[in-house]
C-alpha cells in the first residue's frame, strides 16, 4: 500500500508490476470526529535515540524498542495523533535495515579547519556499525500495532494520516491505516 497526496502514475512501472488503485480519502477525513471509534493498523519504526549524555549508546544511537517499550512508543504517539486507545495489540517483526552515506565520511576530503581530516570507513566494523565502502548499516526496528482506539482529536488525526508517524516513513513505516469501529451497545 501507498498513501500519497498525489494520484500515482501507473504507466511509469515495469508492465505487471502491481495492481494500482486510487482511492480519495476525503470522505475519510469528513468523517472524522470526537468520539468516533476506528480501527487502526500502523508498522511503527519502534527506536528510541540516545542522547549525548546517554548511557545505553552512543550519541544518536538508535536502540530497539520491544515488548511493553514499543507500545508506551505507540501509546505515546497514538495520543499526540489525535487517538485514544482502547485496545493495543503489537507484534515485532524482524528488524530491517537500510545502507547509508556515512555522515562522518562526508568530510573525509576537507581539511581539519574545515571539519575534515578523516579517513574514508573500510569494509568491516565501524563504531560499532557494520560498513561497506563509506556505509553504515541502520537498522530499523519494526513493530505491527493494531487495535481499536477512540478519535479524540480530528484534526491531529488528520495530519497523521497525511504525515505520517514517526521516523523512516521512506522506507514503509508510519502508515496509520483507519477502518471503521465497532460502536458498542
Amino acid at each position: 500500500m501507498v498513501q500519497s497526496r498525489v494520484a500515482p502514475d501507473p504507466t511509469r512501472l515495469p508492465q505487471g508490476y502491481a495492481e494500482v488503485q486510487a482511492r480519495d480519502m476525503h470522505a475519510l477525513f469528513g468523517a472524522l470526529r470526537p468520539g468516533l471509534v476506528v480501527r487502526y493498523r500502523l508498522l511503527g519504526n519502534t527506536v528510541r535515540w540516545c542522547g549525548r549524555n546517554s548511557t545505553a549508546g552512543r550519541w544518536k544511537q538508535a536502540i530497539p524498542l520491544h515488548g511493553e517499550e514499543a507500545d508506551r512508543w505507540w501509546t505515546e504517539r497514538a495520543t499526540a495523533a489525535g487517538l485514544s486507545l482502547c485496545t493495543v495489540l503489537s507484534d515485532s517483526a524482524e528488524t530491517l535495515s537500510t545502507w547509508h552515506a556515512d555522515a562522518r565520511d562526508q568530510n573525509a576530503g576537507q581539511s581539519k579547519e574545515e571539519g575534515g581530516g578523516r579517513r574514508p570507513a573500510v569494509a568491516g566494523v565501524v563504531g560499532g556499525r557494520r560498513s561497506r565502502e563509506g556505509q553504515v548499516l541502520v537498522p530499523r526496528q519494526a513493530t505491527l500495532f493494531e487495535g481499536a482506539a477512540v478519535v479524540r482529536d480530528a484534526e491531529a488525526l488528520r495530519d497523521a494520516l497525511l504525515n505520517g508517524i514517526g521516523r523512516s516513513k521512506s522506507y514503509g513505516f508510519g502508515l496509520l491505516s483507519l477502518a471503521p469501529g465497532v460502536q458498542d451497545g
